[in-house]
């Protein structure tokens, strides 16, 4: 492997372990749930909103995604 590869799979990695933990937390601290009203979530592209005007509604809203969608967004 290339130090090129290397770096691209550490920051991979830790990019994931990142996204798991904040997800994590917000769910044990806030108890965070989705709510589908007539949809699912889905790989096509839309927009998420969330129900409050905090700076901590992009980690809840993202908490609530699956991590392939989180992936992408």
């Amino acid at each position: 492997m290339t130090k090129l590869h290397i770096r691209a799979n550490t920051f991979t990695l830790l990019q994931t372990i990142t996204s798991v933990g904040l997800s994590a937390l917000a769910w044990v601290v806030t108890g965070v749930r989705p709510i589908w009203n007539g949809s699912q979530p889905s790989e096509r592209q839309r927009i998420y909103f969330a129900n409050h005007a905090s700076h901590g509604d992009f980690i809840l809203l993202s908490a609530c995604l699956s991590e392939k969608v989180r992936a992408r967004t």
